[in-house]
């Protein structure tokens, strides 16, 4: 499966080249990021959590995660979180706000690594700036 993924990014990454475009192509992390915990984001998701990840990362210029605490689209879990004092609808935190993702930017070739909140409309499934 590496060597097939490999192959396809690894087109993907001429036409870019040949055709002086973007190309954006979307992963699944593994099942292993719901049960990590870390302070910082960018400990909680890395390029190794993508199913093989090495070709993907190789070739990539860019390796951009999205996160969100699915938990707090639960309705009785976000209530007793707001309870506790645990719920932020003003943080850029997504494990505080349940109307925030966290954008990793996880791998940039040209440019420095980090995280970036944008707000999250989850009926609409929509993204945009705060």
């Amino acid at each position: 499966m590496t060597n097939r993924i490999g192959r396809i990014t690894g087109k993907f990454k001429d036409l870019a080249l040949e055709e002086d475009i973007c190309v954006v192509l979307v992963a699944q992390a593994n099942r292993g990021v719901d049960k990590k915990s870390g302070e910082i984001l960018l400990d909680r998701l890395s390029t190794s959590d993508i199913q093989d990840s090495v070709r993907i990362e190789q070739d990539s210029d860019q390796v951009i995660g999205l996160y969100r605490d699915l938990k707090l689209d639960d309705k009785a879990y976000r209530d007793f979180m707001l309870k506790k004092g645990k719920i932020d609808y003003y943080s850029m935190d997504a494990d505080k706000n349940p109307n925030c993702i966290n954008a990793i930017i996880m791998k940039n070739r040209h440019g420095e690594i980090g995280t970036s909140a944008l707000k999250w409309e989850g009926k609409c499934s929509m993204v945009s700036n705060f």
